[in-house]
């Protein structure tokens, strides 16, 4: 469906109509926002200058807020007219290692460094919706918590604000993601799973050393790493269900010291994604038993390094139709995502712990717009008032 000349429509009800109408007139400083953050990008683990903006918006809106300890991530909190229930908004707010495309007035001033994946309009969004909610703070009772997240394309920064406890008291989560392959006006999501989870995996093969010219004299870590990579693909083939959805995939291996000695040893680096939890966790006794199993029994030994990642996203059936309700009233087509993806996010270390709501929104007019994670990357600024409007929208609707 094409939609370049989407313009919305004002919602019936006079509190929604009255937020969308905020929304749009906030449009320029949105479109200000975002540029800054595009021409000024914080690679992950270096965003501070970053956070100490953020910080100075939000004080400057009269928002309670800080840089949280030993973090580079940033907590707002915005009280309406006391108790009631608290939602938690996410933004992450780490650029990637990526030359931008020459050509845009915006572009980024920090060379090999862009915003590639849209976390400069969901920075900006969130400080909309903060704008909007902090003008509406009679029409609440609860809290709406506005956490800015770093590190999202590396480690994550989710799980270090739980563990800080910065989730406490949430009893809902929602975020947005910029989506190049929706237009302006199409929203989707889907209940239940929307990505998964992940895991990294390190082997370390342990063989024995010896000339290249007599093999067996030795025990070749290298033939030892190619047999345990083919033992593995019988994990999905052999031990998951046709139905169920899990990715085992290896892009880094490392082994020898040259060309005519047996290498003593190699080293494996995976991930492992799946949708279900109980999947994810039987497969990683059964890999570490596997491959242990394949090395000793040819001679040699395995190490096994398992690193926990993301947890899946989990969509609240609730927040679906709750979401698709709202868009509606500004005419924007909620789209229903036929199939999860193995693709993950650290926002599902927010929905480990409260329900939530994560959506993909349309951000160009054009088709086969470039896609994230390219230097091209760019979108349709109209989708910051949409943006800002949904996500305040739904913190209202749970904290009102």
């Amino acid at each position: 469906m094409s939609v370049p000349n989407w313009k919305g429509v004002e919602p019936d009800d006079p509190l929604l109509r009255g937020l969308w109408s905020g929304a749009l007139s906030i449009a320029p400083k949105l479109s200000e926002w975002r540029r800054y953050f595009h021409m000024n990008p914080s690679v992950s683990g270096s965003e501070g200058p970053t956070a100490r903006k953020i910080l100075d918006i939000l004080t400057n809106m009269g928002i309670d807020a800080e840089i949280v300890p030993g973090q580079s991530a940033v907590v707002g909190r915005i009280f309406g007219k006391g108790g009631g229930k608290a939602a938690g908004l996410r933004a992450d707010i780490d650029a990637l290692p990526i030359q931008e495309a020459a050509g845009r007035g915006y572009g980024s001033t920090v060379p090999g460094v862009m915003h590639a994946c849209g976390h400069d309009a969901h920075t900006a969004i969130q400080l909309g919706a903060a704008e909007l909610l902090m003008g509406r703070r009679d029409t609440f009772n609860g809290e709406a918590r506005l956490l800015f997240e770093p590190a999202e394309e590396t480690e994550g920064g989710a799980q270090p604000l739980v563990d800080a406890g910065k989730l406490d008291g949430v009893s809902a989560v929602f975020a947005l993601h910029m989506q190049p392959s929706l237009k302006i006006g199409q929203l989707q999501t889907r209940p239940g799973a929307m990505s998964g989870s992940s895991s990294e995996v390190i082997l370390e093969i342990i063989g024995q050393s010896a000339h290249g010219a007599y093999p067996e004299r030795g025990i070749d870590a290298i033939v030892l790493a190619a047999q345990t990579v083919m033992a593995m693909q019988t994990l999905i083939s052999r031990r998951v269900s046709a139905l169920d959805s899990v990715a085992l995939s290896f892009g880094v291996i490392n082994g020898g010291t040259a060309p005519n000695i047996l290498a003593r040893s190699a080293r494996l680096h995976g991930t492992l994604r799946a949708l279900s939890v109980e999947t994810h966790s039987r497969l990683l006794v059964e890999l570490e038993k596997l491959v242990k199993g394949v090395c000793v029994a040819n001679g040699g030994d395995c190490e096994v390094t398992i690193n926990q990642g993301y947890h899946s996203v989990e969509c609240s059936p609730e927040f679906v139709s709750r979401l698709n309700a709202l868009a509606g009233t500004i005419g924007v087509e909620a789209l229903l995502k036929p199939t999860p993806s193995l693709g993950v996010d650290s926002f599902g270390d927010f929905t480990a712990v409260a329900p939530g709501l994560y959506y993909d929104l349309g951000c160009v007019t054009e088709d086969d717009a470039p896609q994230i994670h390219t230097a091209e990357f760019d979108i349709d600024e109209r989708c910051l008032s949409i943006g800002a409007f949904l996500q305040a929208g739904l913190a209202l609707g749970h904290i009102a």
